[in-house]
């Protein structure tokens, strides 16, 4: 096995965004297209392998995802959370948890001992 495979494998485990996507979904999409992996790989540009093991796993990197969704003419929705806002000053957890503590250490030291 020549090193480039071997950099090229290290290289996958290094994408953390993944888009989960069910492989039936990707398969049909471009079956019902009359596309090859070929032909949609050279658009992206990835190679037709890519492709092939995307549709396997069911996983598409994230900033791939747009363009593989207007290549097979699909949509995916995805959910829409509100951003997590504070409202002044974001709490003090360390803080907390320190008073936390000091009180519990209180309460173990003012118990009754018989």
């Amino acid at each position: 096995m020549s090193n480039l495979v071997i950099v090229l494998r290290h290289r996958l485990d290094d994408v953390k965004n993944w888009v989960k996507i069910d492989p039936v979904v990707l398969e049909s999409a471009r079956d019902r297209l009359g596309l090859s992996r070929e032909a949609v790989a050279r658009q992206i540009p990835v190679a037709s392998k890519t492709i092939e093991r995307w549709e396997k796993q069911g996983r598409v990197p994230r900033e791939v995802m747009p363009k593989l969704m207007a290549i097979l003419e699909i949509e995916l929705e995805a959910p829409s959370l509100p951003p997590v806002r504070f409202s002044g000053e974001p709490p003090d957890w360390k803080q907390d948890v320190t008073e936390r503590l000091e009180r519990i250490e209180q309460l173990l030291r003012d118990r009754p001992t018989g």
